[in-house]
């Protein structure tokens, strides 16, 4: 064993022995076994170990680029490292070069911060946390705000395309001298202190003049002026001119919807006194057709009296059944009667024999015609 590798083993043994504050000593039978593991990586076949652990040519270059751009970097750095005796330990970073990781650190927390917001890195040097967390308190207040008022906005716009009526009931609450007028044509009925009448500018408003004099040091007038009471009184025209053209503009915009209600409602209205009369005169035909099932033949004539309908539909469900039924009864009757004459005429004499009579012969009693026919008929109601 030669003296060089006994001071390596001997160098590096210390050297991890003062690395870490709370191991144990070594012996030397420790110390034996580093050096023998020396000597035992020493004659390995130089040929295998470039074989094996010599990487490529790209492959070192672009380890040495990595290890060259991120040697300062702390998030690349492994949390445990190897020694020469291959036994893990945790990485522990001299002083010096933690405090040029933290430099580094910081210079490039400040680039991205100057770049977020528009500033040199000079300029991001001097911004204080506190400011920092005080824009970012006032920016959420901010955007909260802004995002309450697109909700506010997007309600109005929902409501304009969707329930005009009560954004014009919305915009008569908010201004009840421009939009008190249009609300009252949605709601006739409203009383009149809901909505105040709207204010009109009379036909000959000329714009207020200064009424207050500019005089220099001598007493000349140099000038004219408004005085409070003439800047009230140029406000108040000023009003009255935008509420003029506003009630014009909106004239203009809303006069056809307003007919269009009108003409909406008109219509409403038809429509609905239509359905009534269709309504009611479906319950006189259904009424009349209760009371005609009840009529003689008219089921059994239903179809033609429905043609005679279509035939002259102002003929009368009654006339209908008048000219189809009548005629056919008549028929019947006059056929009836044929019939019944037939048999009657075939039948013999009637006799009768008085009750009284002491010689038992009957006493023969000849019948008209309507009394056989009588008899006949109530004859034929019994059976």
């Amino acid at each position: 064993m030669s003296d060089e590798a006994v001071g390596t083993a001997t160098a590096t043994d210390e050297s991890t022995s003062s690395s870490t504050d709370s191991a144990t000593p070594q012996t030397t039978a420790d110390v034996a076994a580093s050096v023998i593991a020396e000597f035992e990586n020493a004659d390995a076949d130089p040929a295998d170990e470039a074989t094996d652990t010599k990487p490529a040519a790209g492959d070192a270059d672009k380890a040495e680029a990595q290890s060259a751009a991120d040697a300062d970097d702390f998030e690349t750095q492994p949390a445990e490292v190897t020694d020469a005796l291959g036994r893990k330990r945790e990485n522990r970073l001299p002083h010096s070069r933690v405090k040029t990781m933290m430099s580094k650190a910081e210079q490039k927390v400040l680039k991205a911060v100057a770049s977020e917001l528009g500033i040199t890195v000079d300029e991001a040097q001097g911004i204080q946390l506190a400011d920092v967390m005080g824009h970012i308190g006032e920016s959420k207040k901010t955007r909260q705000s802004i995002d309450d008022k697109l909700k506010n906005v997007d309600a109005v716009e929902a409501m304009m395309a969707g329930d005009g009526d009560r954004f014009i009931r919305v915009l008569a609450e908010v201004n009840p001298e421009a939009y008190g007028k249009f609300a009252a044509l949605l709601d006739p009925g409203a009383s009149a202190t809901t909505t105040a009448p709207a204010v009109t500018a009379p036909a000959d408003d000329p714009e207020p003049e200064p009424d207050y004099p500019l005089q220099d040091a001598q007493g000349n007038e140099v000038g004219r002026t408004f005085s409070l009471d003439g800047l009230k009184k140029l406000r108040a025209w000023e009003r009255r001119q935008v509420t003029q053209e506003l009630t014009g503009e909106i004239d203009k915009r809303f006069k056809p919807l307003e007919h269009e209600r009108a003409q909406a409602r008109q219509a409403e209205e038809h429509r609905r006194r239509g359905e009534t009369l269709l309504q009611q005169a479906k319950d006189r035909v259904s009424q009349q057709m209760d009371g005609a099932q009840k009529w003689t033949g008219f089921s059994e004539n239903a179809d033609a009296i429905l043609a005679a309908l279509k035939a002259d539909p102002n003929t009368s469900l009654h006339d209908a059944y008048i000219r189809v039924v009548v005629p056919k009864l008549t028929a019947d009757r006059a056929k009836m009667r044929e019939e019944l004459l037939t048999e009657i005429n075939g039948k013999p004499k009637t006799t009768s024999v008085a009750a009284g009579s002491a010689t038992g012969k009957a006493e023969t009693k000849v019948l008209s015609t309507s009394d056989i026919a009588r008899e006949e008929i109530a004859r034929l109601m019994k059976a």
